[in-house]
């Protein structure tokens, strides 16, 4: 059915007009409609059903019942949507009531029903026919070219004949079957569509069943289960007949005759000595059994007991004693209990006789079950329910006298809370009634949960303690559960103070033994039960807290530390009253904080107007906000005292010259201000400044508890306002006492010399340095304005250059040659008085020190400094330089201007002196071959070369002088004498210069490489003739300072065209330098051919290269020379640089019997070959060209190589660490 049907106004088609098809037989009960109302297809047309609706709510106001139009009691399709659905719900009503709901849902349309009938029956009839093509067929004859069929018996059958076959009656009989199915279903079909005329009322039916079912039905359910709890529940009302004569009879007689007698004969009575043997016997009993049989079950709590008058006393302190005795002598049965005594005060003496029926009744079915250790557990639990039952009523008659309207008690489960000081709570909740404050603390655990309300409680809860704790562990027989006291103050609980022992509560007997007995004074404490002495130690502990903890903050601060104010607290644990604390507000002023034990709030004293104003903003403020009081009175305090001090120090300002800003609090913004103060107490501001300051800058001043501060401000002013650009502290105006004549006077300096520290300290934060203030003499400041001096680190200042890649370098190494401090001062202030009044800048003045490690190295700076005041000197011109030759200090006089950084011109200058320092230590250690001549901070020139013996100047003994520039701070340049052998690796010579890590290895090069070049020198000499003559051609290549490629061609005697390629290296050996020299091979076939075994060339290298002579050694693959002179019958190494004329330089040697020995094997060049003069130029500048080209080439490839490889070990032990051009020189 769908949601268009009406409950029963229409009746079906299909009756009235049976040609239609199938589909508009299935418009009956408005099922067949498949329009919503909007006029479109719904789901409902192909079976979905719709969701119920109340008694048939009609969506579809213009068609239903399969398109055909409504009754005329309808609704028009042009009606209001209101007259509409009136009508519709007037028709839809009938004589259902609104409350009975019409179903609608999993409701079939008719149609959908008989199509898929129709299918099924399809879809079995084609699998019927399948199966019976499947079936075998009777028998075939043939007959002849035909056949014929079979009967059963076998004979054919003749025509018109029936077959009887098998095979044909299960074919039969299969078809039967689903044709009885088949119309079977169709049957069903037919009496549905017989019923779907009266759908109107059977959908009527299913509303009413499913409403008696499933909404009436469960009322009379629940009447019924109700009647028969009723009934359950009445019997135990049922009062049995009374039976009136037999009463009438007992209480008139006394008896009732034709009552039952069982014949009981009472036993005679015991005489007193009877009556005591028994009792000594039961006593006997009693002992034997605790000590013997039940010796392993008694409770340690109950190990204290007595044994008397036959009954045995188990005495539990502070707590109870209860009596227990024998009823039988078999010591399998049970105890039996007999009294109880309570051990504490206040606590009734005897118990009442039903108290004692049920204690009795309930000791005795524990001690059948559970024995000893059961008794002592249910008596304990009971006497610790009944101290705290004693306890919450002492603490209520509290809250209905003194503690009136200040206590709050509430009962829970097995525990009472205790709330104090109501009054402040409730006056916070009722000012924060219309907001609602989610507390992270736990709530008083009362019954109205008040977690919601503002404002701070406080209230402590004595229930019971399990008995285990972790701080004071106990053996496990010894636990027991005891009365505790939790604390919550503030809404957070206290566990750091042991309120339980303070308080008297908790000392059972294992808390006396862990606590050794802690005297008899405690334990008498325990069997007194006082509310009020709890109360009043918690009020007291409480003011305490407050009082301390404003104490605590106050000596925190610079102003009590330093004890320019004096403080007193004095505590009690016990007496709220005798708490206070005294602080001292000015030189003769006091002020006295006390707190009400009863209500909580502050007392101030003495009285006066600022004493009362501050006792009701406290008051109101704790009470109304809710806010810590330790909190509230620490500002109250810090407010009295900076109210006081700013207007005495704003007079005395004014008095000094300086001029009060007040404008600046509304400037700048409040964020700002606090970001610079830094203080959540109250704090007062003070804004200064001075007509000669730029306008941007200001001391501000802030006073608090914390102390008086002083800052040195830079504002920035843009759009949205002043901000605060720069601020720095000022260590001064700590104390009002500090404030001197001489104290802003002074100030002017001090400020500046810390805007110049600060603009320096920015300069190395940005440069990754660290810097510490270190205390040093400056007689150049005033008392007021000293200023410590930055202690930098040298290391750190030449690593942090941006101009030179030598971070590789260690620390260590690099400052060597002083000390790695450098301390920088500040000497003062420097006013141009050239410019004009408006664009006048005030200079800073520095100074900084450092000191040399090794006074000795710099001998030769001493000797050529002029003499100055102090034993000191000035190197030559250098006005802004000074060496001490007596302390072994550097002093380098700085000069800036306000906000500029004199960093940058000091590592300049310290990066210049220490490159000076490290070409005079290297020249020191190569002191026999280098010479010094003459010594400045800004020029530096040094001879060197071999030791002539008759003075001559030829070129081999002669000295040539570089001259090292040191005036640039970024670069270095080496000047060479005209006709010095180094001038071909001079750019080498630069680079190695200019690095910081290898600049001090130039004259280590210098004397190494000084023979191998004379020797090339005189080979270029050689074979200049022979160039000329297009006889060879020479090719020098240096690729570093330490690596040479020589390369040799040579005309053959057939005109063939050969090569030598011989490589130079300077290697280390056992911690000597050699030369090492070897043929590289060379890779073209040609080549080969020509360095076959029986090539003239190869034979000559190979005959060098298994000899020996002075000063180089063969080794058959190579041959290794030493680079300095030996005696002519040496054997090479460094023989150090003697001066004899027997002397000679083992790689010169070397290099000249290659080269004889190559020239040897020249071949006569035709004399068609000649040259001209202009001809022969332009080949050496071929040669010349292609010879730069090749030094190029290698230089990029060694660059290359040096990137992909790891760092090589360090060279000799003369150098600091070989630079990248030298460091493949170096041989493991």
């Amino acid at each position: 059915m769908e949601n268009g049907a009406l409950n029963g106004a229409v009746h079906t088609n299909h009756d009235r007009d049976p040609d239609k098809d199938v589909d508009s037989i299935a418009n009956m009960n408005g099922t067949g409609s498949g329009r919503d109302a909007n006029g479109g297809q719904v789901d409902g047309a192909v079976g979905s059903s719709s969701a119920n609706m109340v008694n048939g709510n009609n969506n579809d106001g213009i068609k239903n019942n399969g398109g055909r139009e409504q009754d005329e009691g309808a609704a028009p399709a042009f009606a209001p949507a209101g007259a509409q659905l009136a009508s519709t719900q007037s028709a839809r009503m009938n004589d259902l009531p609104d409350a009975i709901q019409h179903i609608t849902s999993n409701f079939v349309p008719l149609g959908f029903l008989l199509r898929r009938l129709a299918q099924k029956t399809h879809n079995n009839l084609q699998d019927m026919v399948r199966e019976l093509a499947r079936k075998p067929v009777a028998g075939m004859t043939m007959n002849g070219g035909g056949a014929a069929a079979v009967g059963a018996s076998g004979s054919p059958l003749m025509p018109g004949a029936e077959d009887g076959s098998v095979e044909n009656i299960e074919k039969k009989k299969a078809l039967l079957d689903f044709a009885r199915s088949e119309h079977a279903n169709w049957v069903k079909a037919l009496v549905i569509a017989e019923w779907s005329k009266k759908a109107t009322q059977i959908s009527k039916l299913i509303d009413l069943e499913n409403h008696m079912f499933e909404e009436e039905l469960v009322k009379y359910e629940q009447a019924v289960f109700t009647m028969l709890n009723l009934k359950r529940n009445l019997n135990a009302a049922r009062v049995p007949s009374p039976d009136l004569k037999t009463a009438l009879q007992v209480l008139s007689q006394g008896t009732a005759p034709w009552m039952p007698d069982l014949g009981f004969l009472a036993p005679p009575p015991l005489t007193p000595d009877e009556k005591l043997k028994w009792l000594d016997d039961i006593s006997t009993l009693l002992s034997l059994r605790l000590n013997l049989d039940d010796h392993d079950n008694i409770p340690y709590h109950f190990r204290d007991y007595t044994i008397a008058s036959g009954r045995v006393t188990f005495t539990v302190p502070g707590e109870f004693a209860v009596d227990l005795t024998l009823g039988s002598d078999d010591f399998s049965e049970q105890l039996w209990f007999l009294d109880l005594r309570f051990l504490f005060a206040p606590a009734s003496a005897d118990l009442t006789p039903g108290l004692r029926k049920a204690l009795e009744d309930r000791v005795n079915s524990v001690l059948a079950t559970e024995g000893l250790v059961g008794c002592y557990r249910c008596l304990h639990e009971y006497v610790l329910t009944h101290q705290i039952n004693e306890l919450r009523r002492q603490a209520l008659e509290l809250g209905r006298g003194r503690w009136v309207e200040t206590l709050r008690v509430e009962q829970l489960n097995r525990a009472v809370s205790v709330q104090y000081w109501t009054s402040r709570a409730a006056a916070a909740a009722a000012a924060a009634a219309a907001t609602t404050t989610t507390t992270t603390a736990p709530p008083p655990p009362t019954s109205s949960n008040t977690a919601a309300a503002a404002g701070l409680k406080s209230w402590f809860i004595i229930g019971v303690h399990s008995g285990r704790d972790a701080a004071r562990p106990v053996p496990e027989e010894q636990v027991t559960s005891r009365l505790g006291l939790r604390w919550f103050r503030d809404n957070k609980e206290v566990k750091d103070v042991d309120v339980a022992f303070l308080t008297g509560l908790g000392l059972g007997p294992s808390a006396e033994d862990a606590r050794d007995a802690a005297d008899a004074t405690a334990t008498a404490t325990a069997t007194t039960l006082s509310a009020e002495r709890i109360v009043q130690t918690i009020v007291a502990l409480h003011i305490a807290h407050i009082l301390t903890g404003i104490h605590a903050k106050l000596l925190a601060k610079p102003l009590f530390v330093k004890r320019r104010a004096a403080v007193c607290l004095r505590t009690s644990k016990t007496d709220p009253s005798a708490s206070s604390l005294t602080v001292q507000l000015t030189h003769r002023d006091r002020i006295c904080i006390r707190i009400d034990p009863v209500t909580g709030l502050f007392a101030l004293a003495p009285p006066s107007r600022i004493a009362a104003s501050s006792e009701y903003r406290i008051n109101s403020t704790v009470a109304a906000s809710g806010k810590d009081p330790v909190d509230e009175g620490f500002a109250m305090l810090d407010s009295l005292r900076c109210l006081s001090l700013q207007d005495d120090l704003s007079r005395r300002a004014k008095s000094y010259g300086w001029s009060v800003v007040r404008n600046n609090a509304g400037v700048v913004k409040p964020d700002e201000l606090r970001q610079v103060v830094n203080l959540r107490d109250t704090y007062q501001v003070l804004w200064l400044t001075r007509p000669d300051w730029a306008p941007l800058w200001y001391l501000l001043a802030s006073f608090s508890l914390s102390g008086d501060r002083w800052w040195l401000v830079k504002l920035n002013n843009n759009d949205s306002g002043a901000r605060i650009e720069t601020k720095i502290p000022l260590p001064v105006g700590e104390s009002p006492t500090d404030v001197n004549d001489t104290f802003f006077s002074d100030l002017t300096v001090f400020a500046t010399g810390l805007i110049a520290q600060y603009t320096d300290a920015r300069e190395l934060r940005r440069r990754n340095n660290t810097a510490k203030a270190a205390r040093v003499a400056n007689p150049y400041l005033p008392a007021l304005a000293k200023l410590p001096a930055l202690s930098l680190r040298l290391s750190e200042l030449l690593a942090s250059s941006s101009s030179n890649g030598d971070g590789d370098k260690p620390a260590g190494r690099r400052s060597a040659w002083a000390l790695d401090f450098v301390q920088l001062l500040f000497r003062g202030v420097d006013v141009d008085s050239f410019s004009t009044e408006r664009a006048r800048r005030i200079g800073v003045l520095a100074e900084a020190r450092l000191t040399v490690t090794d006074r000795a190295k710099f001998r030769l700076l001493g000797g050529s400094s002029s003499s100055s005041g102090g034993g000191g000197g000035r190197a030559g011109a250098d006005h802004d330089v000074a060496f001490n030759a007596r302390t072994g200090q550097f002093c380098l006089y700085l000069r800036a201007q306000v906000g500029e950084s004199i960093i940058e011109t000091l590592v300049s200058r310290l990066r210049a002196l220490e490159r000076l320092v490290g070409f005079l230590d290297a020249i020191r250690r190569e002191n026999r071959v280098v010479r010094c001549e003459t010594v400045t901070l800004r020029k530096l020139v040094f001879s060197y070369g071999a030791a002539s013996s008759g003075g001559s100047d030829d070129g081999t003994h002669r000295r040539w002088k570089v001259a090292v520039d040191l005036a640039k701070a970024t670069a270095v340049r080496l000047q060479l004498e005209r006709g010095c052998p180094h001038l071909r690796v001079v750019d080498y010579l630069n680079r190695v210069a200019n690095d910081p890590a290898t600049f001090a290895a130039v004259p280590f090069f210098l004397a190494t490489t000084l023979s191998l070049h004379q020797a090339l020198d005189r080979m270029e000499d050689a074979w200049g003739a022979i160039q000329m003559r297009n006889g060879g051609l020479l090719g020098i290549f240096p690729r570093a300072l330490d690596w040479v490629v020589v390369r040799f061609f040579v005309r053959g005697p057939h005109g063939r065209a050969r090569q030598l390629v011989i490589e130079i290296r300077l290697k280390t050996r056992h911690g000597a330098s050699l030369w090492q020299v070897r043929r590289l091979e060379s890779g073209t076939e040609q080549q080969s051919q020509s360095q076959a075994p029986e090539d003239e060339l190869n034979k000559a290298m190979v005959r060098i290269f298994s000899n020996s002579g002075p000063g180089w050694r063969g080794l058959l693959t190579a041959i290794v020379a030493s680079p300095w002179p030996v005696a002519a019958n040496g054997d090479g190494g460094e023989g150090g640089n003697s001066s004899s004329s027997s002397t000679t330089d083992g790689i010169g040697n070397c290099l000249a019997l290659i080269d004889e020995s190559v020239r040897a094997m020249l071949a006569v060049p035709p004399p068609t070959t000649t040259l001209s003069v202009t001809q022969m130029q332009q080949r050496r500048a071929q040669a010349a060209q292609a010879q730069a080209q090749a030094q190029a080439q290698a230089t990029q490839q060694q660059q290359q190589q040096q990137q992909q490889q790891p760092p090589l070990p360090p060279g000799p032990p003369q150098l600091t660490n070989p630079g990248p051009q030298a460091q493949t020189a170096w041989m493991a």
